[in-house]
């Protein structure tokens, strides 16, 4: 890109070269110049857009880089006149910002410092319009302005550990070690949509002519100007770089032209010259090249002279189209379809077999809402409706998603049901941390736990009279030790406590549900583009009107797998006696798409109905969460006691239990697996059941995220599954 942007100043020179001389050429100057700039950088910004960065804010940096051109002066008078210069400018700069942070050591965690960075490198083209004053001598000052645009610009970011210096490294979120003391490398392109492409500048410029020769024809001029910036590099940033530059500069002053003798009679000889370019034009359906002439257009002449001879050179240019055949482009594909066993072994025959059973489920409810460190906002993740979504919610709706998102609505259950309950009362208890920045803000434990009130006043109606607001900084409850990274993401929370139970009992469900034999379907997919894959996309429908119960497609490298879980999503599990269809399409770069033959799943779907008029075994299954455990405990708690009450009236003779206890990440792997087999071990004989199967599942198995507190809390919990045979 310089070089090209060279070999443009270059060419403007030639021309302003070949325009000047005449009987004014006194009054003109032409001249290159280039030199050194010192890049003062400042800016207001925290990150690049789409580019990950921790950084509070950006303000201000510095670099170097250099420019040259080609200039213009036309005098006006003895004093004044007017310059024009054509430049290209390298405008490179490094803006730093330090911060602290958690880092890791031999001896464990400390708080250490690390440094952003951000090099932005610029390069633009412009012209510069100046109005030059010559006081006396060859000391001239300029004014004027920059105008031009940004034609290169990259990046290049990372927080590098400054303190403890050679030792530290850096901690991820959960507080482990990453072994690293730089992260938030990216580097790259500056999307031109995301700079600010037209770029003023205002300057000034002092400079000094030295003649070179008697006549004063060649000049050299030491320059040092400044650039004030009133446009910004890159969109939303205010990221502004003002150079200061000192160059040199080599001017011409043309000398008038010698007046020509008088001509005599010569022989005139005329040549031509033919510029000729030649546009290539892909075309379908003919076997061999065709070429076009274009129209000829003149261009200019030259006109030489000896003693005996002129001679006149008239220059042409015309553009010719060559048609040479399109090549062919083919696609090849192909798709099947085998089914894979619960331990994912391929099965010959792709017959699958859809029966229904009865499903009731029961999930716990955590009567928490966890905030970010400083935070009052409640988080995202958290399901939050507006005010007219409210009579829309349903908890069948709940019945397709796990636990955790269950609890994510916690609010709005918690809002449905103090609507059923008009009588109730609830107590909204704010807290915080209680430790580094959090310690003794009691301000922020109230602001948290009005964020939740605000919501259930707001949205669900509910009157403010019902709702008791309280403040304290550690939970009563809280997790401990309580500066341990986890703990402190498990006591930055609001704890919703009810006068009436039925306000934050477990969520009961019942609903039908399908089951499929096999459980998966594994699609093979195989295809071949000449021009490239561009595209993919990977479809099976089902039913009368082919409704979309499968999809896959994307624009990056196709997979030579994908898996369909049947029964993951009850929402497009087959639910008729008619065949899954499917099918792979591929579209290449050049945009030809191709459809491979439609193929066929068999279906056989046994319904309940069925199966009791053919006696065939009907089953009802229960799953049922008890209420979280505590941290590190396999007591059952009174409220676990009541529901392992109501589970037990669910067990019949003819029912087959299953107990599997859980534990989240924290802790050693041999002690979790102890404690997640204690739990279970505690619902067994709680129940009084003999014959359970009784599970451990430790850490290695988690059955939610552990990212966030809440998931932790989920996997400290019991699950028990009841299968009973209907009769």
């Amino acid at each position: 890109m310089m070089k090209k942007a060279g070999i443009l100043l270059l060419i403007i020179f030639s021309v302003m070269v070949s325009n000047t001389y005449g009987k004014d050429s006194l009054r003109v100057k032409l001249g290159l110049y280039g030199g050194y700039n010192y890049n003062i950088h400042t800016a207001d910004f925290y990150k690049l857009k789409n580019i990950p960065n921790c950084c509070k804010k950006f303000e201000n940096g510095y670099g170097s880089g250099y420019n040259f051109g080609v200039l213009f002066e036309y005098k006006l008078s003895d004093k004044f006149a007017l310059g024009l210069r054509f430049n290209a400018i390298l405008l490179d700069g490094t803006l730093t910002a330090s911060d602290t942070t958690r880092v890791i050591l031999n001896d464990g965690p400390t708080t250490g410092k690390f440094e952003h960075s951000m090099t932005g490198e610029f390069f633009s083209i412009a012209g510069e319009p100046t109005l030059n004053y010559n006081p006396f001598g060859g000391l001239y000052f300029s004014i004027g302005g920059r105008f031009g645009t940004n034609i290169m610009a990259s990046f290049d970011q990372k927080e590098q550990l400054t303190e403890p210096n050679e030792r530290g490294t850096f901690a991820d979120a959960d507080g482990n070690n990453t072994h690293q003391q730089t992260r938030n490398e990216f580097s790259g392109d500056i999307p031109k949509e995301e700079l600010q492409l037209f770029q003023t500048q205002v300057l000034a410029r002092i400079s000094y002519e030295l003649p070179l020769n008697k006549k004063a024809s060649v000049l050299i001029v030491p320059e040092l100007a400044y650039y004030f910036p009133l446009t910004e590099n890159v969109n939303n940033t205010n990221w502004k770089t003002a150079p200061i530059c000192i160059g040199l500069a080599i001017k011409f002053v043309p000398q008038p032209k010698k007046p020509k003798p008088k001509p005599i009679e010569k022989i005139e000889i005329l040549n031509l010259e033919w510029d000729i370019d030649t546009v290539k034009i892909e075309v379908e359906n003919i076997d061999r090249d065709t070429i076009i002439e274009g129209m000829a257009m003149f261009i200019d002449e030259i006109i030489e002279s000896t003693e005996t001879e002129i001679i006149k050179t008239e220059y042409y240019k015309r553009t010719d189209t060559l048609k040479y055949p399109a090549p062919k482009y083919e696609i090849d594909l192909d798709i099947s379809a085998v089914g894979l066993d619960k331990n994912h072994r391929e099965l010959k025959n792709m017959n699958v077999v859809i029966e229904e059973f009865i499903y009731n489920r029961l999930d716990p409810l955590l009567n928490y809402i966890f905030f970010e460190e400083n935070s009052t906002i409640i988080p995202e993740r958290y399901v939050l409706l507006d005010s007219g979504e409210v009579t829309a919610f349903k908890f069948d709706d709940l019945f397709e998603v796990n636990t955790l998102d269950i609890y994510y609505n916690i609010l709005n259950i918690v809002g449905y049901r103090m609507r059923q309950y008009p009588a109730a009362k609830l107590t909204i208890t704010g807290c915080n941390a209680g430790v580094l920045t959090e310690k003794d803000h009691i301000a922020i434990s109230e602001h948290r736990a009005k964020a939740v009130l605000g919501y259930l006043i707001n949205i669900w109606g509910i009157d403010e009279n019902r709702l008791i607001l309280k403040i304290q900084n550690l939970p009563t409850q809280s997790s401990a030790p309580i500066n341990h990274v986890l703990t402190m993401q498990e006591n930055r929370r609001v704890e919703i406590e009810s006068d009436n139970k039925k306000i934050l009992e477990p969520v009961y469900m019942k609903r039908i549900t399908r089951t499929a034999t096999p459980p998966i379907a594994k699609f093979k997919l195989k295809a071949r583009a000449d021009a490239g894959i561009a595209k993919w996309e990977m479809l099976a429908t089902h039913g009368n009107y082919d409704e979309v119960r499968f999809i896959k497609q994307d624009s990056c490298e196709m997979p030579k797998e994908i898996y369909w879980d049947f029964a993951k999503n009850q929402k497009t599990i087959p639910n008729e006696n008619m065949p899954v269809k499917y099918y792979l399409s591929v579209t290449d770069s050049m945009g030809n798409t191709k459809q491979s033959e439609i193929k066929e799943i068999p279906i056989k779907l046994i319904t309940i109905k069925e199966k009791m008029l053919q006696e065939i075994d009907n089953y009802k299954v229960e799953k049922f969460s008890l209420i979280l455990f505590g941290f590190n405990t396999a007591q059952i708690s009174d409220a676990n006691r009541e529901l392992l009450d109501f589970i037990s009236k669910q067990i019949t003779e003819d029912s087959e239990v299953e107990i599997k206890g859980y534990t989240d990440i924290t802790g050693a792997g041999a002690y979790n697996q102890d404690l997640s087999i204690r739990r279970a071990t505690s619902a067994k004989e709680a129940l009084g059941l003999e014959h359970a199967t009784v599970l451990g599942i430790s850490e290695e198995e988690l059955m939610y995220d552990n990212q966030y507190p809440e998931g932790r809390f989920y996997c400290r919990t019991v699950v028990i599954t009841i299968k009973t045979k209907m009769r």
